[in-house]
């Protein structure tokens, strides 16, 4: 019972450090705008330059686990074409509230939680320092707006594997 509260603890301080916004509110466009590109997630990773700043839409699995949350995309799955990211508006976590919960069963089984959805966000390529959880990744995303979130399906590969 007391790595289950660790781990849960853990998984709410990760989840509000990644609350914090890089957008400023002019700047966040009409997310239901049908002109805002959708932009594949690993042509996103692979040509990054093409999309840095820019204010995109895509789809991704959500990752969560202890000190770790990132986006990757299960036909590009490489911890070289991951995403920090960044939850940028209360209706955004209110969306993501009932899905992170030690109670799911992949979380009881491998301390992950893995979603899936349909995204819009800023993208950024890192330039001097890198983005996340000591630096790690060179990818961010700051979310303002989700679609169709739901589990991800458990035969999904894992970046790191």
């Amino acid at each position: 019972m007391k790595m289950t509260q660790i781990i849960c603890s853990s998984l709410i301080i990760c989840f509000f450090i990644n609350c914090s916004s890089n957008l400023p509110e002019n700047q966040i466009p009409d997310v239901a705008q049908p002109t805002l590109d959708f932009v594949n997630f690993c042509d996103l990773v692979n040509n990054p330059q093409n999309f840095d700043r820019k204010i995109i839409r895509t789809r991704a699995v959500i990752l969560e686990k202890f000190e770790t949350a990132i986006l990757y995309h299960r036909d590009c799955a490489d911890m070289n074409k991951v995403v920090w990211y960044e939850i940028d508006g209360e209706i955004v976590n209110k969306k993501l509230d009932d899905f992170f919960t030690p109670d799911s069963a992949e979380f009881k089984a491998t301390g992950v939680i893995r979603l899936e959805a349909e995204l819009v966000g800023r993208f950024q390529l890192k330039k001097e320092t890198r983005f996340g959880h000591l630096n790690a990744f060179d990818f961010q995303m700051s979310i303002v707006h989700l679609d169709g979130v739901k589990y991800a399906d458990a035969n999904y590969p894992y970046p790191w594997k």
